[in-house]
């Protein structure tokens, strides 16, 4: 995906502000809320119903009225969330076998979000879905003219995808025909949000990963702390280097098929094997 620049924000040397920074990370850390949009489509709609019920007897009003940018960014939204939410529903209902399932959900929108930083206008999303006023200088300041026009498409088909992915995270699943089991994901969050692994609860976790860590408990307890509730390509890296340090065994498949696969399991670490091996040395 192509960076794209649509409204001269000022960045730093690292090419991004702090403010924009900051906000990208909140996009990630209050997902649940910032994506929860459930409210701004029925607004959206409303608005739209309104103001097209009162032009309708002057086709020049009615004609100013759907050639406002907000009008055109909303129907671009609704429709972008009706397309995604098909889309969701489908590769939720594809799968509704994996036990994994939620957890996988769960890292495809931390993808998507992170998607969103190569759209600059992105940053201000936090501070305008809530606040119309906000929302309507935003959708002002979109690149509206045809070079940005492919941003802001973008930009709503990420933001309505992620939308329904987060409606099927909260328990929202039935919203969207779908029959989930939520047991093992409450717990997935419960680790997410405490950032802290329980023993207790993993016996078997720790039993499985012992021959792999060289039959050393603490070694198999701090490597499960140290996972939890870190990015998926980053516990790859921290794989491949406990390899180095002679912490985890290189021996035959070990580290990749046989790791990979207790770690599934546990719903520790949800991408493919294909995905796994790829980046483990």
């Amino acid at each position: 995906m192509q960076n794209r620049q649509g409204m001269g924000f000022q960045r730093g040397g690292d090419g991004r502000s702090p403010i924009a920074t900051d906000n990208y990370q909140r996009l990630q850390s209050d997902a649940d809320r910032l994506f929860s949009l459930g409210d701004l489509y029925r607004r959206l709609a409303r608005w739209i119903e309104t103001n097209t019920s009162l032009n309708a007897g002057d086709i020049n009003r009615l004609s100013a009225f759907m050639a406002m940018p907000t009008y055109e960014f909303s129907c671009r939204l609704l429709r972008a969330r009706h397309h995604a939410a098909e889309k969701v529903k489908i590769d939720v209902a594809n799968s509704l076998s994996d036990e994994n399932l939620l957890q996988t959900l769960y890292y495809q929108r931390e993808r998507l979000i992170d998607e969103l930083q190569s759209i600059s206008f992105a940053i201000m999303w936090p501070s305008v879905l809530n606040d119309i006023d906000n929302l309507l200088r935003f959708v002002n300041r979109l690149p509206w003219k045809e070079e940005g026009i492919a941003s802001i498409e973008e930009f709503c088909k990420i933001v309505a995808e992620t939308g329904v992915m987060t409606d099927v995270l909260l328990g929202k699943g039935a919203d969207y025909g779908l029959d989930i089991d939520y047991g093992r994901y409450d717990d997935f969050v419960r680790r997410q949000k405490n950032g802290q692994f329980d023993v207790n609860d993993d016996e078997e976790l720790v039993k499985n990963l012992m021959p792999i860590f060289y039959n050393n408990e603490e070694e198999v307890l701090r490597f499960l702390k140290e996972i939890d509730g870190m990015a998926q390509e980053d516990m790859t890296d921290l794989v491949n280097r406990w390899v180095k340090e002679k912490r985890i065994s290189d021996y035959g498949n070990s580290r990749k098929g046989v790791l990979w696969g207790i770690l599934n399991k546990a719903g520790l670490y949800t991408r493919s094997k294909q995905n796994w091996n790829g980046r483990v040395d």
